[in-house]
């Protein structure tokens, strides 16, 4: 039986998809541009990685400048959206390959600790787009107060 019957047609019925799940490594011709139909954003590439007491999310974002940057904390969830400009005359273009992804992009990632949202910052430093978020304290006194129980 070959790879491509024993997976559920329902689900994986596109052939790019189904070439790129058996050979990862596989490439797609430069001028198949099927998967644009499904995909309005692009996702962005990041590292998330914390120290005892920070969480830092790194992306790098060469060719964007910081008013085309939103980068939104809500909760336990970190958003970074943005657009990097591209030429405009790529249609014309015969590319040989296309690697390099042009346009809107967006990545949310889940902390996982709670962070202080007042003191996090994001700098954007050689094409690279640093999130530092200061952990929270698990540890907090809670004073106990008496209560007189009188019937």
């Amino acid at each position: 039986m070959s790879p491509r019957a024993r997976l559920p047609n329902e689900l994986f019925a596109d052939e790019t998809f189904t070439v790129t799940a058996r050979h990862p490594s596989a490439e797609t011709p430069a001028n198949d541009d099927r998967w644009l139909a499904h995909e309005p954003e692009g996702q962005l590439s990041v590292d998330v990685y914390e120290t005892p007491e920070t969480v830092v999310i790194a992306a790098p974002i060469a060719g964007v400048k910081p008013d085309d940057l939103e980068v939104y904390l809500s909760r336990d969830i970190v958003t970074i959206r943005g657009a990097r400009g591209g030429c405009e005359e790529q249609a014309e273009r015969n590319f040989l390959f296309q690697e390099c992804f042009w346009g809107r992009f967006s990545r949310s990632i889940i902390l996982p600790c709670a962070v202080k949202t007042e003191s996090a910052e994001a700098l954007l430093k050689n094409g690279v787009l640093t999130i530092r978020l200061p952990k929270q304290d698990d540890e907090r006194y809670i004073p106990v107060a008496a209560v007189d129980e009188e019937l």
